[in-house]
């Protein structure tokens, strides 16, 4: 059994001072009754006293008492379905997977900076469907709209720059590839929200953003490194440094963060630019910016809940305090 608010709980402490004062009161009323009749052991009001049905009666009071007590608490147990109305937005997370993503201006890495972020925007998406696309030399959709934020983060948990075979950036296959997981509708409803470092090698993304602005779709930028950047790491099958990349002359390639690609970006797509130059970057002002976009009916959902228990405890607290009323009305007419 779990309880749904247990801090009413709480008051279950209040017991002890009760039953204190049911004690107190039924010692009181017997001294009383002793000063009363003196020491005659005989005496007829000695004969009428009941201590059992005072107990009864403490017994009931208090009874009642943690049952609404419990009932207040919201206890629950056992689950059932229920279907849900959804309202949220469509949002398309885009992430950079190209070999710069592994450089580590930004500790641990360009790549686990973008995949924290990513995560912490889901946890701040509940009835919104979400997507998740990646690109690097191309562009991948690795999971369509859904409402189902288990399977969302699970993608998301296990990207790599392996992701995509073909290596390179090509930001423009990116951004179209991200266009079309969105539906036609209300596009003040949809986002797309990009983690890169601008590096855009394949020259397409210029194209690609004015198509999205004829569109009508919105790009908020994350723009993850650093403008002095660091080299490239390569890899091996465990995740560690063996080298650094090269160019042709031999020479360590460097990569920098292009902020002015990303900035022209969410210019035109009426979007926002946020630089994630440290950990925690401007994630606060990346979720104020989610959560300003519109939200609409999403379609329904199966999900399952605890079943909350308060009408037994309410109807057996009313049982109870019934009982104890009936009681003293047939004490009375005796009295």
């Amino acid at each position: 059994m779990t309880f749904a608010s247990p801090g009413w709980l709480w008051l279950l402490a209040a017991l002890v001072p009760l039953l204190l004062l049911e004690w107190r009161a039924a010692r009181r009323a017997e001294e009383g009754l002793r000063r009363l009749v003196g020491p005659r052991p005989d005496h007829a009001l000695l004969h009428q006293r009941r201590p059992g049905q005072r107990r009864v009666g403490m017994a009931l009071r208090t009874g009642g008492f943690a049952l609404l007590v419990l009932g207040a608490a919201g206890p629950e147990w056992g689950h059932e379905i229920v279907r849900r109305s959804a309202t949220g937005s469509d949002v398309v997370l885009l992430v950079d997977v190209s070999a710069s993503m592994d450089a580590r201006d930004v500790p641990p890495s360009r790549l686990e900076e973008a995949r924290r972020e990513a995560l912490a925007v889901l946890d701040r998406l509940a009835g919104s469907r979400v997507g998740v696309v990646v690109f690097a030399g191309d562009a991948v959709r690795l999971c369509p709209l859904t409402l189902d934020r288990g399977a969302v983060r699970l993608v998301l948990e296990s990207i790599t720059t392996h992701a995509v075979s073909e290596p390179g950036t090509d930001l423009g296959k990116g951004l179209r590839m991200a266009a079309r997981v969105l539906p036609g509708g209300r596009r003040s409803e949809q986002v797309i929200v990009l983690w890169t470092d601008g590096e855009d090698l394949e020259r397409g993304a210029a194209s690609a953003v004015e198509e999205l602005a004829r569109g009508g779709f919105r790009v908020l930028a994350v723009g993850v490194g650093t403008a002095v950047g660091d080299v490239v790491p390569v890899l091996d099958d465990q995740g560690r440094a063996v080298d650094v990349k090269r160019d042709a002359g031999g020479g360590a390639v460097r990569s920098r963060l292009d902020e002015n690609l990303l900035r022209t970006l969410a210019r035109r797509t009426r979007g926002a630019y946020f630089p994630a130059s440290r950990p925690g970057g401007e994630l606060p002002r990346l979720l104020a910016a989610l959560g300003a976009v519109s939200r609409g009916g999403r379609g329904q959902r199966l999900v399952e809940r605890p079943v909350p228990r308060f009408p037994w405890f309410a109807g057996l607290a009313a049982l109870l305090v019934a009982i104890e009323l009936g009681r003293a009305r047939r004490r009375r007419p005796e009295e």
